[in-house]
């Protein structure tokens, strides 16, 4: 499992993927963090600083210190390398921005290079965790109409599939975009490429090349 604990100028944070609104004066800089109590990773962002009682900073060094005692990994993304985040957390990921071209708004160049920071991890994450295929992002969640209709052209794109298929393929393995992929590379049964998929947990990339490995060693041993 990997959480990421995230503290957000806007008084929102997201933690381990469920949100908890956070306002002023009435923040517990803990409140929120038993979802990552055995999570493996911790990841927080801060600004510029810390200002001492501030909500956001408050919860940003809660979330490091709630995960290193819970034996999480602790990842901290910060602008400035004298802030307190710093030195709590055990990887420090720090993007030397310089001064904002207006004073104390640091969603400008701070806020920039830290985005890009997320886009690149978020971005390897997916890929390690073999989500990914060729360019294409299988692992999407099909929780609306328009992520259905996203998921249903990358499906036809990186298959090859027709609407018909791709549609047959999504039904059978209940909407689960990675099983309903394995199916169209494949030809396997949704029971069996959902078996794949929690044999490789979740890793399409490896499910895919068991099945093939698999397919070598019967054709070998039938010739």
């Amino acid at each position: 499992m990997i959480a990421l604990a995230f503290a957000i100028g806007s008084g929102l944070a997201a933690v381990a993927g469920l949100l908890f609104a956070v306002q002023a004066g009435q923040i517990n800089p803990y409140m929120g963090f038993t979802p990552v109590l055995k999570a493996f990773i911790a990841a927080v962002i801060g600004g510029f600083g810390s200002i001492p009682g501030a909500v956001v900073g408050g919860y940003v060094l809660g979330a490091l210190e709630y995960a290193k005692r819970s034996g999480a990994a602790t990842v901290g993304i910060t602008s400035n390398p004298r802030t307190p985040i710093t030195r709590l957390a055990g990887i420090s990921i720090v993007t030397p921005t310089g001064p904002e071209a207006i004073t104390g708004s640091t969603r400008m160049k701070a806020g920039t290079a830290q985005k890009m920071v997320l886009n690149m991890l978020s971005t390897a994450v997916m890929i390690r965790l073999g989500r990914v295929h060729d360019n294409w992002m299988i692992g999407v969640a099909l929780t609306n109409h328009k992520l259905r209709a996203r998921g249903l052209r990358i499906l036809m794109d990186a298959s090859g599939a027709t609407v018909a298929d791709a549609t047959r393929a999504l039904r059978q393995s209940g909407h689960n975009m990675d099983a309903a992929f394995i199916i169209l590379k494949t030809g396997a049964s949704a029971q069996e490429a959902k078996r794949l998929l929690r044999d490789t947990h979740g890793n399409v990339h490896n499910a895919l090349t068991r099945t093939r490995q698999t397919s070598r060693g019967a054709t070998q041993t039938h010739g």
